[in-house]
C-alpha cells in the first residue's frame, strides 16, 4: 500500500538530508572534521539554488495555485517565495556544488559532480 505525503511532511526529511550532504561536503573540502555551516549559509545556499517551478503551466493546478498565491480574482504567476512552492523546488546537487564553489549558481557540469565521488 502506498501513501501520499506532501508539504512539510515530505520537505523536512528531504531538506534535512540535503543539509547533511552540504555539511559532509564542507568537512571534505576543509579537511576539518568539525567544520559546519551556519544557519544563514544553509538558508542562502538552499534558497539561491532552488528551482523556480512554473506553476502557471500546470493546467487546473495553476488556477488553484494562483488563487492561493494571489487571491481569488488575480490570475498571474506567483513570485518567490510564495505559499505554494516557497522558494521553489530544492536542488540537492546544486546546493552541494555551491558549498564547494561559492560562485553564483551555474549550469552544473559532470566535473562538478566529482565531489559526490569524494564524499
Amino acid at each position: 500500500m502506498l501513501d501520499f505525503f506532501e508539504g512539510t511532511s515530505m520537505a523536512t526529511p528531504h531538506v534535512t538530508g540535503i543539509v547533511a550532504l552540504m555539511i559532509c561536503a564542507k568537512i571534505h573540502i576543509t579537511k576539518n572534521a568539525t567544520a559546519t555551516l551556519s544557519y544563514t549559509e544553509v538558508f542562502n545556499i538552499i534558497t539561491e539554488t532552488a528551482v523556480h517551478v512554473a506553476i502557471w503551466s500546470k493546467g487546473l493546478l495553476s488556477i488553484l495555485s494562483d488563487i492561493v498565491c494571489n487571491g481569488l480574482l488575480r490570475f498571474s504567476s506567483c513570485g518567490y517565495p510564495n505559499y505554494v512552492y516557497g522558494y521553489g523546488r530544492v536542488n540537492a546537487c546544486a546546493a552541494v556544488v555551491r558549498v564547494k564553489d561559492k560562485r553564483k549558481p551555474k549550469k552544473i557540469t559532470s566535473s562538478d559532480l566529482d565531489i559526490f565521488d569524494e564524499l
